[in-house]
């Protein structure tokens, strides 16, 4: 009888450390992957690989599988894009039309794949000076 108890008493004691157990191994593949990507974006930021990307966008790549590393871009492509900014002259028109305006010419060089290492803001903030 003694043996019964103390049986049935390890088998409640037992089942959920096996079951904590468990999750706990199911959730270290993506701990390490998360680790992984994380000390990964820390090697590029330092060495300025991000291409502009945040760590949000180069964390979700990573996670996914794909490489995160982006393609180096050329200090003349960056070049040529600086200028694509100052093209739109908008100097009799109203803040709201300047806005539009940027916004489409910046829509056109991203599908081109021409914003080299600017941000909209920082695109934005050239296009409508001018």
């Amino acid at each position: 009888m003694r043996i019964a108890f103390t049986l049935s008493i390890l088998a409640l004691v037992a089942t959920p450390a096996a079951i904590i157990s468990q999750a706990n191994a199911a959730a270290t593949p993506a701990n390490t992957k998360m680790t992984q990507c994380a000390a990964q974006w820390q090697k590029d930021k330092a060495a300025n690989k991000t291409n502009g990307q945040d760590y949000k966008a180069y964390s979700a790549a990573c996670l996914k599988g794909a490489t995160p590393a982006p393609a180096p871009v050329a200090k003349p492509a960056m070049a040529a894009a600086k200028p694509a900014a100052t093209v739109v002259k908008a100097s009799n028109t109203k803040p709201q039309d300047r806005m539009k305006e940027c916004g489409a010419k910046w829509s056109q060089m991203k599908a081109a794949g021409k914003t080299g290492n600017q941000t909209y803001k920082q695109f934005s903030a050239t296009c409508l000076k001018s």
